[in-house]
């Protein structure tokens, strides 16, 4: 890289976080994971990362998505705060690296054992993130190699695919069905708390979907994942229940892809969702959807408070 292409990239103003439960080997790994993905992407066309590819991954780091307090206490933001005050000489090394595959190879294997199983999601999502965003060049152009880069790291290092809704603001077939599954799994988690799941409760199901539809705006994101879960209710009730991960990693994952795809304000609307079809079961007599006013369940409390706290919504 020529000196005129090499910013001042360090940030001696931010202090070097604590690793909790990382050693520095892997802290290291782990942080030079997303720049490498950045670096390969955007070298891809086969020029070294310019002055504005580097600035671009400078304000990445720094944008709201990493400084959302869905992250403010989570140790994918340790360490991303490391990588931006140490991002000069993690750029030569990563860069000076041969090949980058041994590296991708090394964080993909690392990550699922150093991170609880939520916050290794949460660090796939910013990885799917930055790369989305080295897809485009200093031109506002997609080159196809570039595009063809991100998609073949993406699979190898199964982060989501969220360029689409990056660079045109739209959400894919996909995004849509993990926001419902994440509707669905918040009523789940509840229902099955302390018992059983019948055909009362998906029945009460929707009549709260019904209820919550009618006084949407035609067009909003509220009215399209309630019309996709009233549709589509026991196919995605059937794919939550038989995943192999626990029932609120749906809602945790799709709390966290609201906030990447969606304004503030809609992202909070969809969030009280999450926490409304909650506390509807909850407080649903017996403990499920047999009734009113009944009195909410140890087992249920506790879902609410962890619901509580991936969606920012009070129990």
């Amino acid at each position: 890289m020529s000196d005129d292409s090499q910013p001042s990239t360090d940030s001696p103003d931010l202090p070097e976080p604590e690793y909790p439960r990382f050693t520095n080997e892997v802290g290291e790994v782990l942080c030079k994971a997303p720049l490498a993905v950045f670096l390969a992407v955007a070298g891809a066309d086969g020029e070294l990362p310019s002055k504005y590819d580097i600035e671009r991954f400078k304000m990445i780091l720094s944008s709201a998505f990493i400084e959302s307090e869905v992250i403010q206490d989570s140790m994918t933001y340790a360490l991303l705060r490391h990588l931006r005050a140490n991002l000069s000489r993690m750029t030569q090394e990563v860069l000076a690296l041969p090949d980058a595959g041994p590296l991708f190879a090394e964080a993909k294997s690392l990550a699922p054992a150093h991170f609880p199983e939520m916050e290794h999601v949460l660090y796939l999502t910013q990885l799917g993130m930055i790369g989305s965003y080295a897809t485009m060049d200093a031109d506002g152009a997609y080159p196809p190699v570039r595009l063809a880069t991100h998609d073949q790291i993406a699979r190898f290092m199964e982060f989501p695919t969220l360029r689409d809704a990056v660079l045109e603001g739209g959400v894919d077939e996909t995004q849509w069905t993990a926001l419902s599954r994440g509707i669905v799994a918040a009523f789940l988690a509840v229902a099955v708390a302390d018992g059983d799941i019948g055909e009362k409760e998906y029945a009460a199901f929707h009549d709260w979907a019904t209820a919550q539809l009618r006084p949407s705006a035609e067009g909003s994101i509220a009215r399209e994942v309630l019309a996709r879960c009233l549709r589509d209710l026991r196919p995605l009730a059937t794919q939550v229940m038989h995943s192999p991960k626990p029932l609120l990693e749906k809602p945790y994952e799709a709390a966290v892809l609201s906030r990447h795809l969606f304004s503030t304000e809609d992202s909070q609307s969809y969030r009280a969702m999450l926490m409304d079809v909650a506390r509807t079961v909850a407080k649903a007599e017996g403990g499920g959807l047999l009734g009113m006013g009944g009195k909410i369940s140890k087992e249920e409390r506790t879902v609410l408070e962890r619901l509580s706290e991936i969606t920012g919504n009070g129990v």
